[in-house]
């Protein structure tokens, strides 16, 4: 009997032993795929990115398990899972499938809650899903699926926890390889990612710029379209009153012509409030006859207003000088938007314009206007923001009055620039009185000044007959242009846009371009760029004037660049046409009439590339400019090549930072030309617009090009 005990002691205590080497050996097994995973931080550099992380995560688990499959599913940037990596490749469908049930159940929300292996049955029948969680101590990257055939709810919780530790591990690992792929990129591209931050903080500092330059950009182009038809409005009435008509005819005519130019001048200060929001306007002062500017600014607004049953009156005090000095122009648009209000508000009763002098000083002499309506008045909260630009009473008053409520905005500014303070008091349904104190300078008496309104018309000088080419896509514009040329004895030929010009002006001899700068298939800059060209290759130089719509100062400097002599905004006048035609086309005794200069010439184009500046910039070693010349052109033609794809992407992030990264390059190695293309497209891009693309790339690919032609010729080729 003690035998058999003994030989079951044995073999109790051998089944013992078995079970303790057997976990012994489990427990080394768990031990040695724990430190592999130690391993995987520091040897991110070697295993090059997350996919290699990856693939030894998914062999260490399979040691611990006997996994079918194997997948990790990796959040996006919009909080989005998607399926990154699965082994074996053609078990996507299962996981996929897995994981979708798992979402449905909730399993896979509970699972990112957690930071141990959460296990549960397959949707299929007889197989085993384990979800963990992918997590660091910054966030969760994602999560690790596992699908095993059968049943295996009785997994050891050492295993589960040597699983846990391996998934934890390539959480880190893998954020440790994001982390160091960006950062050898930022190291590998260091100046690219200067030159990115400092465009980003450039770009921080006009951020809040950008929306002003957005409005007065619109109001920009607004004033374009507009001038065109006034083009022809005050065009026409000027060839009208250069006819024989009766006493009352006369007289419409000469309203017409008012009107139109006071509308002129409301287009002008429009145009002048992109320089106000940017603080560029500029006051001008001169001599005016207060009453007279008074009567005259506001005449067709008291034929307005007695239309309507309405009477207009204005007073001045008799303490008020005569003539004052400031900006007549600005004063005008103040009284003409105020009174336009007034007129525009007021069915019924009247309109009381008052001009007295402040009691509160004396030089320089203060000013106050008041203007007074029985019209619909305003709230004290409407008061409070009728100042802010488009802003109106509320919609009822914009869809019975019209109106853009710009008019008060600009006012205000207008009467802040020059010094002065305006105010309202109003109450519905009563009328309203704004006044405005605006500050003048007195005037000796005996001062002469011009009538408000009127040309002077002196008597020109006779030019020679000219034949004169006329570049216009509106025909309205060519008729009232063609008619003053041909009246003052000149001869005429019309182009429809800037092909059919150059292409006239290569056949036939002409003395005088006028030359539209916007225009269907070509416009009037590339027009005359080509005119330059050919002028540059048979010699000669004809006089090409600027007759356009774009009346903004950038307008005037694009059309010298291109090689212009003169530049006439729209609305044309025979006066406007002789003047330039004397100052360019005359006589030198006639251009002495003018007691003025010339246009300047235009400057010459920058030059392709500037070796000089480079050898300079590399400390006279001039042995180097293969080296930095092969580099730059080899970085420059893949930007060049992203640039079309990004803007027909629409992604103005893009074409602006390789606009920059072009031009920024471009600068340093000499190349001028390409550095002035790379800026008109950076530009574009800062500003939203890119409706101008194709031809610019066009233009900096062609300055690429020559910039690569030109180091060929001086023996420099790229290595």
């Amino acid at each position: 009997m003690s035998g058999q005990y003994l030989t079951s002691d044995l073999q109790a205590l051998k089944e013992r032993v078995d079970f303790l080497e057997e976990t012994n050996q489990h427990y080394v097994t768990l031990l040695d795929i724990v430190a592999a995973c130690s391993d995987f931080p520091s040897g991110v550099a070697e295993l090059q990115g997350s996919e290699l992380i990856v693939q030894t995560a998914f062999a260490q688990m399979k040691r611990l398990i006997p996994f079918e499959a194997l997948a990790i599913y990796m959040i996006d940037d919009d909080s989005e899972f998607n399926l990154s990596w699965c082994d074996p490749p053609d078990s996507k469908e299962r996981v996929v499938r897995e994981v979708n049930a798992a979402i449905s159940s909730g399993t896979f929300s509970w699972a990112l809650n957690q930071n141990h292996p959460i296990v549960n049955p397959a949707s299929e029948a007889e197989g085993t899903l384990i979800l963990h969680v992918l997590a660091t101590h910054s966030r969760i990257r994602g999560m690790c699926v596992g699908l095993l055939a059968g049943s295996h709810a009785g997994l050891e919780m050492s295993t589960l926890s040597a699983l846990s530790i391996v998934t934890t591990y390539t959480a880190f690992a893998i954020e440790n390889a994001s982390l160091y792929e960006m950062l050898r990129d930022h190291m590998h591209n260091l100046e690219q990612k200067v030159q990115q931050r400092t465009t980003e903080l450039e770009a921080a500092r006009i951020q809040a710029e950008s929306a002003t330059k957005a409005k007065s950009d619109f109001l920009a182009t607004m004033s374009h379209e507009i001038r065109t038809p006034m083009n022809g409005i005050i065009g026409m009435a000027e060839l009208l009153a250069g006819t024989i008509l009766g006493t009352e005819q006369q007289r419409y005519v000469s309203n017409i012509t008012v009107s139109a130019n006071n509308l002129l001048e409301i287009i002008n200060d429009i145009l002048d409030f992109s320089k106000i929001e940017a603080g560029r306007m500029e006051l001008a002062s001169y001599p005016f006859n207060l009453r007279e500017i008074l009567e005259a600014s506001l005449l067709p607004l008291r034929l307005k207003a007695e239309a309507s049953g309405v009477a207009l009156q204005i007073r001045v005090a008799e303490t008020c000088p005569a003539i004052i000095s400031g900006d007549g122009s600005k004063f005008r648009q103040i009284l003409i938007n105020l009174v336009g209000n007034a007129v525009k508000f007021t069915r019924h009763g009247s309109i009381t314009i008052t001009c007295t002098l402040s009691e509160e000083a004396t030089e320089p002499l203060m000013l106050r206007c008041d203007i007074s309506d029985t019209g619909i008045g305003m709230s004290t909260e409407v008061c409070q923001r009728i100042f802010q630009p488009f802003t109106q009473a509320d919609s009822s008053t914009s869809r019975s009055f019209g109106g853009t409520g710009l008019g008060l905005a600009i006012t205000q500014k207008l009467t802040d620039i020059m010094g002065g303070h305006i105010s309202v008091v109003s109450r519905p349904d009563v009328g309203s009185t704004f006044t405005v104190m605006l500050p003048f300078v007195t005037v000796p008496e005996g001062t002469t000044v011009d009538p408000p309104l009127v040309q002077n018309m002196k008597s020109s000088p006779s030019l020679r007959a000219l034949s004169i080419l006329l570049a216009d896509d509106i025909e309205i514009n060519q008729e009232l242009a063609r008619i003053f040329l041909e009246k003052a004895g000149h001869t005429v030929t019309v182009a429809s846009n800037g092909r059919e010009a150059l292409n006239l002006f290569m056949a036939h001899h002409f003395d005088f371009v006028f030359m539209d700068m916007q225009m269907p298939e070509m416009d009037g800059l590339q027009a005359t760029q080509e005119i330059r060209a050919a002028e540059r290759s048979r010699g000669g130089h004809v006089p090409i004037v600027a007759m356009t719509a774009n009346a903004l100062e950038s307008d005037r400097i694009k059309c010298q660049e291109a090689g212009m002599d003169g530049f006439i905004p729209k609305p044309i006048s025979s006066a406007s046409l002789q003047d330039v035609m004397l100052r360019l086309a005359g006589t030198p005794n006639e251009t002495m009439y003018l007691n003025e200069p010339p246009y300047p010439p235009p400057e010459p184009a920058p030059p392709v590339f500037d070796r000089a500046g480079l050898i300079e910039r590399l400390g006279g070693r001039d042995e180097l400019l293969p080296k930095f010349i092969s580099m730059f052109i080899a970085n420059c033609a893949g930007p060049l090549q992203r640039l079309r794809t990004a803007a027909e992407s629409g992604v103005y992030d893009d074409v602006h930072h390789l606009a920059h990264t072009i031009k920024g390059s471009a600068a340093n190695i000499g190349a001028p030309r390409i550095k002035n293309r790379a800026m008109i497209i950076d530009e574009m891009a800062k500003n939203n617009e890119l409706q101008d693309f194709p031809r610019q790339l066009l233009r900096l690919e062609s300055a690429f090009e020559q910039f690569r032609n030109c180091v060929q010729k001086e023996g420099l080729p790229p290595e």
